[in-house]
């Protein structure tokens, strides 16, 4: 025991050292959220932002929901799939996009819970929904789950939830180990003196890094966004031998269907104008994927989406297979580019 004790006690300075730089640079945002502060800031105050690439964007709405000046005319949730979606798509200059990466259902309640609690309903929402929105094996842990907690109190439905406990545990255990000190430490080799990461405000529309617009649209860098077509069917590739979790893990909730057509239900009847947003997939990804036992996740969840959207006089824009698309309208397999975006949005945007 006093051998054991001894040890500890050498170890203990790189410990607090390894502890200190790693919580000082946090390149991941585990605890630290200066620059999810900073970059709600600027978005408020009107810039794109760049530098985001690694932020923790719920982090990030959060706060710039507690401290937006106005109200928005049409409000868009969802995953990155989505993300792209501008005013320049909806026509409506009073356009946010509060998109975070990877976002579930649970995420879109919170946050619009979270604009409802300083503004009275917008007339306007967009809704991305994934294949995997309905999965209840895609609950996620970074998930904001405060708002749909509350929701499902007031509309009497059993919620999802998820151990965040462990979470958190997981980030402080993080701080300690030696492959996020690597992380901190990037940048120092790259000839920076300051190994925190920032984020800068911007005129720029798309650059050498990612840039979040002052709707909330997101950008990708231009390497990312102007891949050749042999690096999209490398990534296909890649894809295909390792399909991600949310898909390879999905199974179908029924809860979560009822959970969505109960937050449709209280939006229409808030006199909100909703719209479903479903992202086309690159369509040699979709038939590899239908044709080795996923076909029923596209089809139950879309066949979801139709008859939630039928009850309450929702339309619908986008598929996921649309045979006339080309790997030239998407970044890679799941992601639509901002071109075929606009293009998918036109009546829309006619509409309005």
């Amino acid at each position: 025991m006093k051998k054991l004790l001894r040890t500890l006690r050498c170890f203990m300075p790189l410990l607090i050292l390894i502890f200190a730089v790693n919580y000082y640079a946090d390149p991941a945002s585990l605890v630290n959220k200066r620059i999810e502060r900073e970059t709600a800031r600027l978005l408020n105050d009107g810039y794109n932002v760049t530098g985001v690439e690694t932020i923790d964007d719920r982090a990030m709405i959060s706060y710039y929901m507690r401290d937006r000046k106005e109200a928005v005319d049409c409000l868009v949730l969802g995953a990155s799939r989505g993300m792209q979606i501008s005013k320049e798509d909806t026509g409506i200059d009073a356009t946010f996009n509060a998109g975070v990466t990877g976002a579930e259902l649970r995420d879109m309640i919170s946050i619009y819970y979270m604009y409802t609690s300083r503004f009275s309903a917008p007339a306007r929402v967009i809704l991305t929904l994934e294949p995997w929105t309905l999965s209840e094996k895609y609950t996620n842990k970074r998930s904001i789950t405060e708002g749909y907690y509350r929701f499902c109190e007031e509309y009497g439905l059993d919620p999802i939830r998820t151990n965040n406990f462990r979470a958190q545990a997981e980030k402080i255990y993080e701080l300690f180990t030696i492959r996020y000190f690597q992380q901190s430490i990037n940048p120092f080799f790259s000839g920076n003196t300051d190994i925190r990461r920032h984020v800068q405000a911007t005129e720029r529309t798309q650059g050498d890094e990612d840039i979040r617009h002052e709707d909330g649209s997101y950008a990708y860098n231009i390497r990312y966004s102007t891949k050749s077509d042999v690096e999209k069917a490398s990534i296909l590739s890649d894809m295909e031998k390792k399909i991600p979790d949310m898909i390879r893990d999905y199974q179908f909730s029924d809860t979560l269907k009822e959970q969505l057509g109960e937050f449709v239900r209280m939006l229409v009847g808030q006199g909100v104008e909703v719209t479903f947003f479903i992202p086309p997939i690159l369509p040699d990804y979709y038939s590899y994927l239908a044709e080795n036992g996923k076909k029923e996740m596209f089809d139950d969840t879309m066949s979801a989406y139709v008859d939630i959207a039928e009850k309450n006089g929702i339309d619908i824009i986008g598929r996921y297979y649309d045979e006339d698309t080309t790997s030239r309208d998407f970044y890679e397999v799941l992601h639509p580019t901002n071109e075929y975006v606009l293009e998918l949005f036109r009546e829309f945007r006619e509409n309005q």
